[in-house]
């Protein structure tokens, strides 16, 4: 695992790397366009799995990370992912 990479739990975008049951490892977003879809696919993913408390909290940290970074925090929120 590299620096810039970070467990994500889905595989339905373009990022993913490598499977390790539900997790692989995936490419932080470099543009405000990826990082729009990583919003959205954590959102689909989420929605179709349980995710504990801790799991939820790990997110979303890392999702306010990206939205903070693009300066989505505004869509993230109107939108539930953040």
């Amino acid at each position: 695992m590299r620096k810039n990479d970070i467990v994500m739990p889905f595989s339905k975008t373009d990022h993913v790397g490598i499977f390790k049951g539900h997790e692989a490892i995936v490419k932080k977003p470099t543009t405000k366009g990826e990082a729009r879809q990583y919003g959205i696919d954590y959102q689909n993913w989420a929605s179709e799995n349980n995710l504990s408390y801790g799991e939820v909290l790990f997110f979303q940290n890392e999702l306010i990370k990206i939205a903070k970074k693009f300066r989505l925090v505004k869509e993230f929120k109107e939108n539930g992912i953040i």
